[in-house]
């Protein structure tokens, strides 16, 4: 089976869709699947993560294809000149109606330069397929969202007749909220539902708000999958205990990763829980650390201040993907936080795969209006740990006798219980790819028995 990648986001760029996209690609190989992959050459702001590699890489066709001089030249200069290497997702949402007001039309600039900048790339690939790509056949084109780039080079090389079978991974929604016939993002969105034949979505959440108010007739036909982020069991090779963040001292050590996003990711229930375990128990202030990693650590700082916490926080700032790793693998219990609302849910962050990946405890706080989110149905399943959900606040107490009991048993045994159970090899990124494989294969018979 031939599979052209035409994605954005692969090695050596540290990002989660990279490391979605690149492990994909892994084991899809390792698989059997004869891969070419184009991607796009990293932008000046990018990071590289070299753990991403694998030796495999060495035998696939892969080419990395830059945005033309002209978009260079004018928009990327353009773009670092006014936010410069940080990435526009970094920046921080605050609450007066000022900086919202700012915010909304840095996000309208953001996504005008994002939409240009995808039809460039699609004419960069159209003119790269015409020459290099114009005798062969692929028995399918697999794309992801973000960012718009990919997709859109994909549909352009489905009418230039590359393949008849076109692959949409969403790791996203393009339109989170719907919207109607007038908005952009969503007709792009049904533009791409209407053109390919397979879908793969990143979570349940996720599929429903791309599906959402999409008629699937009989006539209609494709096929999708929910093909969630996961974590790959060779990734631990690369920990090498003698390079560990900080010592293995006797402390309860708790470890957070990641963005907060300005508060959206709520971490303050946590910090209430902690407060009163130290309050009304044996436990005290020097039986804790708290690291934090992350662009965010002055937010999350003062979030820990208003509970009297913050001298327990070591805030370690941007580290690399292995440099985190190392730090969720000495901790003794990993937090994340997430959100579930009416018009946004699903959101299952690619942290959490990494916890599982190192059977580490976790403690999940999702902020939002809708309780039994995605991120709770999946951590019970695989006995991961305790997810409290501002949705049910009778439930706090809960939170707080979960985390008691965590806390003991590291003092009582050494080390918190680890409860996880077989089925979170079901994110096994070697699993979810034999499952892609197979809808591909499943697409791939379908198409030769209509004669397409």
């Amino acid at each position: 089976m031939k599979i052209l990648f035409v994605v954005t986001a692969f090695y050596p760029e540290q990002a989660i869709g990279s490391v979605r996209v690149t492990k994909l690609a892994k084991y899809l190989h390792r698989h059997g699947a004869e891969l070419t992959i184009i991607s796009l050459t990293p932008p000046p702001w990018a990071v590289s993560d070299d753990s991403l590699y694998f030796p495999e890489l060495k035998s696939i066709d892969w080419v990395t294809i830059d945005q033309s001089a002209f978009f260079n030249k004018v928009f990327t200069k353009m773009r670092m000149a006014t936010i410069g290497s940080k990435p526009a997702s970094g920046i921080i949402k605050n609450s007066d109606s000022h900086q919202k007001l700012k915010i909304a039309v840095k996000e309208r600039l953001q996504f005008l330069y994002t939409f240009l900048k995808a039809i460039d790339w699609a004419f960069q690939i159209r003119r790269y397929a015409k020459t290099k790509l114009k005798h062969q056949n692929f028995d399918a084109i697999f794309t992801s969202y973000p960012s718009l780039a990919s997709p859109l080079s994909g549909l352009m090389l489905k009418k230039m007749g590359i393949s008849n079978t076109l692959a949409v991974d969403f790791r996203d929604p393009i339109s989170y909220h719907g919207g109607g016939s007038l908005s952009i993002r969503r007709r792009l969105e049904l533009i791409f539902l209407q053109s390919a034949n397979i879908f793969s979505f990143a979570s349940e959440g996720v599929k429903e708000m791309v599906m959402h108010g999409v008629r699937v007739s009989s006539s209609c036909r494709f096929k999708y999958l929910t093909l969630n982020n996961g974590f790959d069991p060779e990734d631990q090779s690369s920990l090498d205990q003698d390079a560990m963040p900080f010592d293995s001292s006797s402390s309860f050590k708790i470890v957070y990763t990641g963005a907060l996003y300005g508060g959206k990711r709520d971490v303050s229930d946590f910090f209430s829980a902690l407060s009163m375990i130290i309050e009304n128990t044996e436990f005290g202030v020097s039986d804790f650390e708290i690291h934090y990693a992350g662009l965010e650590g002055k937010f999350f700082l003062n979030v820990a201040n208003q509970y009297g916490l913050s001298e327990l926080v070591t805030d370690h700032g941007s580290i690399s993907r292995v440099e985190s790793l190392r730090l969720q693998k000495i901790a003794d219990l990993c937090l994340l936080a997430t959100w579930n609302t009416s018009s946004n849910q699903g959101i299952l962050t690619g942290k959490i795969f990494e916890f599982f990946m190192l059977r580490k405890p976790i403690l999940a706080l999702v902020s939002g209006d809708l309780a039994h989110s995605e991120v709770k149905e999946v951590i019970e399943r695989v006995g991961a740990g305790y997810c409290y959900e501002q949705a049910e606040p009778e439930k706090f107490q809960a939170m707080v006798d979960w985390l008691k009991i965590c806390i003991t048993e590291k003092f009582q045994l050494g080390e918190v219980s680890n409860n996880y159970q077989e089925s979170v090899q079901d994110f096994n990124f070697e699993k979810l790819s034999v499952n892609l494989h197979n809808l591909f294969l499943s697409e791939i018979r379908t198409c030769s028995s209509v004669g397409l």
